[in-house]
């Protein structure tokens, strides 16, 4: 007789706990808290044969990371008001987990953005048990395992591990990797698939990361190793593989006999996995996306209510004016022709630094390209949402050059001729924030050229040709790791860091420059033809 059990999995939730959309201000379906009611409810549902089955519940890690909630009582930017008023109160984020029921999680790369110390906080006070298995703490005292096994009711054992995607080591700032060590991912994975599979019924891999091949055809989406998830399904002997990181909704996939699902960022769904085990061994699954209800239930709703209280009377404090509102563009308009809004990322970033020259870009939600005209913290959050700090870096002519010319791959020319965003910035995963704003620099993207030969023009802003030697070029701790395309940069010498977050920096710039006039500094011309 078959043996069904299910599967609710969530990835990149993001510090999402509360029913609210942080944009508006409004109520919205999504949220840890509707989540835990929904999976509650679908776990009463009947299985294949109408009986009752196993439900179990997995995460695919960036957890801690994404909303002001999280920003201000995982991030450490609570005010001593804040803290006072939320003292004895349970973990903001690990409570909201463990009313879900949540058995295993894993990590993502987004989760080491504030520290072992949140990380440790996290687990400390997490029911699920946490599987990564190539994430090595050298001090053996955070509560991390390499695998786990689960005994469902109807006797089918589970083999469950977790993996992270191993650039985490690019990304991530040394200090927030003290006494961690982050290796190979898929190497680990392939370690665990072996060591499982005699093991267990059933074998699970809990992936932060994504799928570097389209899931129906195979095509060949990505040739770095960020994502890796369709190989590991692929080439490795896991009955399942839960993955995450790209923000995609995938609603399901067998590769080579491995049923995968990967669910949108910050929970605004998840996934329902039923998976049935065969007597004769064989398995097959089967799985769809569920959107989150607008219910949630009374606990811990109203314990945790204290910190989005205090979240919300953050966010509307006003930081500062400008003398117009910056309007919404198009992402193509502003690439083409200038951001306003990058414009003031690149006078803070200028000014916190006294670079020579700066690049930033448009991370924040939606276009995430306006401000109005009166600034609160909750704008500056939506318009720069990430934990971002700065480092100025020694460029050569010809590593700047590099740059700009990744930059210039942003662009494509569609069928009659007319400028559009390339494919390479929109799949597997929307991309926007890889293209960078320049501040200081004059530069000419002929688009009619091949890639990497595009810039065809560059000086400073003025005119002045570059010097032979290094330029004090000021950009985010993330671009300064060089991911994104920008190889060039990290070669690149680190001059001096601010190790502060953008959030905070523009708050206060907008405070002293008020009312700040919006304008374009610089921006590229544009060859079309």
């Amino acid at each position: 007789m078959s043996r069904s059990f299910r599967i609710c999995s969530t990835s990149d939730t993001h510090g999402h706990i509360f029913p609210v959309d942080y944009a508006t201000g409004r109520a919205k379906a999504c949220g840890l808290l509707n989540i835990a009611a929904d999976v509650h409810t679908l776990a009463a549902q009947p299985g294949p044969d109408g009986g009752p089955i196993p439900t179990i519940a997995l995460d695919a890690g960036d957890t801690l990371q994404g909303t002001p909630y999280s920003q201000l009582f995982v991030g450490g930017d609570a005010s001593s008001d804040d803290r006072k008023a939320t003292r004895g109160l349970p973990h903001p984020i690990a409570t909201a987990f463990n009313a879900v029921g949540y058995r295993f999680v894993t990590l993502g790369n987004h989760d080491f953005n504030y520290g072992r110390k949140a990380i440790a906080d996290y687990l400390d006070a997490l029911d699920a048990t946490c599987v990564c298995a190539n994430v090595r703490d050298l001090t053996n005292r955070l509560p991390i395992v390499r695998y786990a096994f689960l005994d469902l009711p109807n006797g089918i054992r589970l083999g469950v591990t977790g993996i992270v995607t191993d650039w985490v080591n690019v990304w991530e700032r040394p200090e927030n990797l003290e006494d961690l060590v982050v290796t190979d991912a898929f190497q680990a994975a392939q370690d665990m698939s072996v060591f499982l599979r005699p093991r267990c019924d059933v074998s699970v891999c809990i992936y932060h990361g994504g799928y570097e091949r389209d899931v129906n055809t195979g095509a060949v989406m990505s040739e770095t190793t960020e994502n890796r998830a369709w190989r590991i399904a692929h080439d490795l002997d896991f009955d399942v593989l839960i993955s995450g990181h790209q923000h995609i909704s995938m609603p399901g996939a067998t590769i080579n006999g491995t049923a995968t699902v990967q669910t949108c960022a910050t929970a605004t769904e998840f996934a329902e996995m039923i998976c049935t085990l065969e007597d004769d061994g064989s398995f097959h699954a089967s799985s769809r996306l569920v959107p989150v209800g607008s219910r949630h239930e009374d606990e811990p709703y109203a314990t945790l209510l204290p910190y989005e209280e205090r979240t919300e009377r953050w966010l509307t404090r006003p930081v500062g004016t400008l003398t117009r509102p910056i309007p919404d563009q198009s992402h193509l308009e502003v690439a083409m022709h200038g951001s306003e809004l990058a414009a003031l990322f690149n006078a803070v970033q200028l000014e916190a630094t006294r670079a020579r020259i700066s690049a930033a870009s448009l991370t924040g939600v939606g276009v995430g390209s306006g401000l109005p005209a009166k600034v609160t913290a909750n704008d500056v959050a939506q318009a720069y949402p990430f934990a971002n700090t700065l480092a100025v870096l020694a460029v050569t002519p010809e590593a700047l050059r590099a740059a700009l010319e990744r930059c210039a791959e942003y662009f494509d020319l569609d069928d009659q001729g007319r400028p559009c965003i390339s494919t390479r910035f929109l799949k597997p995963k929307v991309e926007h924030y890889n293209y960078d704003y320049y501040a200081g620099l004059a530069y000419t993207f002929d688009l009619t050229r091949p890639a990497g030969s595009r810039v065809t023009r560059l000086t400073f802003s003025d005119g002045t040709p570059l010097p032979d030697g290094p330029i004090e070029l000021c950009v985010n701790s993330y671009r300064a790791s060089g991911t994104g395309g920008y190889e060039a940069l990290a070669d690149c010498p680190v001059v001096r860091t601010v190790d502060r977050s953008m959030q905070g920096l523009v708050a206060e710039f907008l405070a002293r420059h008020s009312p700040w006039e919006p304008r374009i500094d610089g921006g590229p011309t544009i060859v079309a033809g």
